[in-house]
C-alpha cells in the first residue's frame, strides 16, 4: 500500500486546483520558450505540448522539495519542457540521438 500524502487528501483538492491555475501560465511560457529556441519540430500539436507541459507540472507539485535548491517556478520549468521535449521524442520528430547530441553540443560551448 503506498502512503498517503497531504495532495491525495480530498480536503486539499480545491487548494491543488488553485496551485495549478495560478502556475499554469508556466506551461505557454516554455511552449514559447522552446519555439523559440527551435526545438518544437514542424508537425507538432501545440496542444499536445501542452497537455505534456500540464503533466511536468503535476509532476512537479508532487516532487518539488523546497529544502532542496531552486524555487518551484524554476523546478517546475525543467519538468515541463523536459515532458515536452519528451513527448516530441516519442512522437519521433526528433531521434532521442539527435537531442543528446545537441545537448552536448551546447554543453561545450563557451559561455559567456
Amino acid at each position: 500500500m503506498s502512503k498517503k500524502t497531504p495532495l491525495d487528501l480530498p480536503e486539499n483538492q480545491a487548494k491543488i486546483n488553485d496551485f495549478l491555475i495560478e502556475h499554469a501560465p508556466l506551461i505557454n511560457m516554455h511552449v514559447k520558450k522552446l519555439k523559440t529556441q527551435g526545438k518544437i519540430p514542424e508537425g507538432v500539436d501545440e496542444g499536445d505540448l501542452h497537455i505534456a507541459g500540464f503533466h511536468g507540472l503535476m509532476d512537479a507539485m508532487h516532487k518539488y522539495d523546497p529544502n532542496v535548491g531552486a524555487n518551484f517556478q524554476t523546478y517546475a520549468g525543467r519538468r515541463i519542457s523536459g515532458k515536452m521535449l519528451d513527448h516530441i521524442v516519442e512522437q519521433g520528430a526528433i531521434p532521442k540521438t539527435v537531442m543528446t547530441q545537441a545537448k552536448n553540443i551546447k554543453a561545450l560551448k563557451p559561455q559567456g
